[in-house]
């Protein structure tokens, strides 16, 4: 009896081990399995890595291709916004100000009343009542609207504090351009240098080259005039004011005295413009008088 006990005994034993090592291998085959699903996902993750920054860096290398082709084709020895900046911090007197008005493509009005003049360059006149509205001057004076008006702008002087007109001649920025040599780059505006201040003449002479060559702006759309101006020479001088028998010692004239906006500027110039409008007939301060008459 106690041999049959002994081999059922043992019989026991060994079914249990067998299990127990059944168990272990299950245990291990399972943990191979997990082992090789996390180094899968493991490297999927990381070919999905890798094309996304191939992607970005295919995409990045496109988009710096097209800024490339863009900077070209705009002239790479133009200033850009950076530089706009740059000039704004090395200049040595600048002052900031919101544009309330725009009287045409060159001129503005500040929420202080000084009326600016841009330097160094020239748009076709709109308001001058000695001339007829010039071709693409509407378009200027909106063009400078859409850079300027209602923006606070940083104003830099050159040499010159003011012009006979007495508007204070600056240099403008917006929104980090250089308004004056954009409107040139554009074909809105003329490079014309008035010395002493010549700061930034050479810029202005590259982006009126630029944009003659491509056609832009008041190149492209008033041949006869653009043609008449490449003949004058880049540097000019004011044209003194021509002075007759005026009436400035005293108040003798106000708006209703004339029949045209024309014959108001004349008395008004006469009697030395904004510095002695003796007669106030320049209300708002901007160098024109009586701007309600035709």
């Amino acid at each position: 009896m106690s041999g049959k006990f002994l081999d059922k005994e043992i019989i026991k034993v060994v079914k249990n081990e067998g299990n127990q090592q059944r168990f272990i291998v299950v245990k291990l085959k399972f943990l191979v399995i997990l082992i090789l699903i996390i180094a899968v996902i493991l490297i999927l993750s990381s070919c999905t890595s890798n094309e996304t920054n191939q992607a970005n860096k295919t995409l990045n290398g496109n988009t710096n291709s097209a800024d490339d082709i863009v900077n070209k084709s705009t002239n790479s020895n133009l200033p850009n916004e950076n530089d706009a900046r740059d000039m704004v911090q090395g200049a040595t007197t600048t002052t900031q100000n919101i544009v309330v008005k725009v009287i045409d493509g060159d001129t503005i009005k500040l929420d202080n009343g000084q009326v600016i003049r841009y330097i160094g360059i020239d748009t076709p006149e709109t308001v001058d009542p000695r001339k007829p509205i010039q071709c693409f001057g509407q378009e200027a004076a909106k063009k400078n609207e859409e850079l300027v008006l209602n923006k606070k702008v940083i104003l830099e002087k050159d040499i010159s504090e003011t012009d006979r007109y007495d508007r204070l001649l600056r240099y403008v920025y917006a929104d980090g351009l250089f308004v004056n040599l954009e409107l040139v780059k554009q074909g809105y505006a003329y490079a014309t240098s008035y010395p002493p201040d010549v700061k930034y003449q050479a810029d202005f002479a590259e982006a009126q080259k630029y944009a003659r060559e491509n056609n832009l702006g008041l190149w492209s759309a008033c041949k006869e005039d653009t043609a008449v101006n490449e003949k004058q020479p880049i540097i000019e001088e004011e044209t003194p004011i021509q002075t007759g028998n005026c009436e400035c010692s005293s108040n003798t004239y106000n708006c209703t005295d004339f029949k045209t906006h024309a014959e108001a500027q004349t008395l008004f110039e006469c009697c030395g413009g904004i510095k002695n409008d003796i007669h106030r007939l320049d209300r708002d301060g901007d160098g024109l008088a009586c701007e309600s008459l035709p």
